[in-house]
């Protein structure tokens, strides 16, 4: 994935909420669009982009399911889970999971209705992992699948 694809995921970035969070890990949830009337007005690009990057920083986990046209798909469970103990239970929004745990081996599980993808993990004891799982065409949202194409005539 190129560094413009990431700039534009983290742009695009709507931190998940945890579904069942423990004291082992962390997340916060942060938008780059008002959510609420009387929230300050839209940052321009570069503003979200510092924004976002200072956020990204505090975490040494980032997890994005991308479909097969590179958008991240939201409502697919994830479970981060250490030893035989799972950690953290999220639902993706259609954005980035940013997690902070102790540096350590992880599987994160991400699955929905008839997928399920696994990931075995390293979480650095300096610096980040940025884990993009991508999604099965054949399992993604219709919006989400390219249009079909009708054969030439003959």
């Amino acid at each position: 994935m190129t560094l413009v694809r990431t700039t534009c995921l983290l742009l695009a970035a709507v931190l998940s909420s945890a579904l069942a969070p423990s004291s082992h890990a962390q997340n916060r949830a942060v938008s780059s669009e008002p959510t609420a009337p009387g929230n300050p007005p839209d940052l321009g690009a570069a503003a979200q982009m510092d924004a976002l990057r200072a956020v990204a920083t505090r975490y040494n986990l980032r997890i994005a399911v991308m479909s097969a046209r590179g958008t991240s798909l939201p409502g697919i469970d994830l479970d981060i889970v250490s030893g035989s103990s799972v950690i953290l239970q999220a639902r993706t929004t259609g954005s980035i999971l940013f997690v902070r745990v102790p540096p350590g081996r992880y599987t994160i599980r991400a699955r929905d209705q008839h997928v399920e993808e696994v990931r075995d993990v390293q979480v650095p004891s300096r610096g980040a992992l940025d884990l993009r799982i991508a999604w099965p065409a054949a399992a993604a949202p219709a919006d989400e699948l390219p249009p079909r194409q009708n054969p030439a005539p003959r």
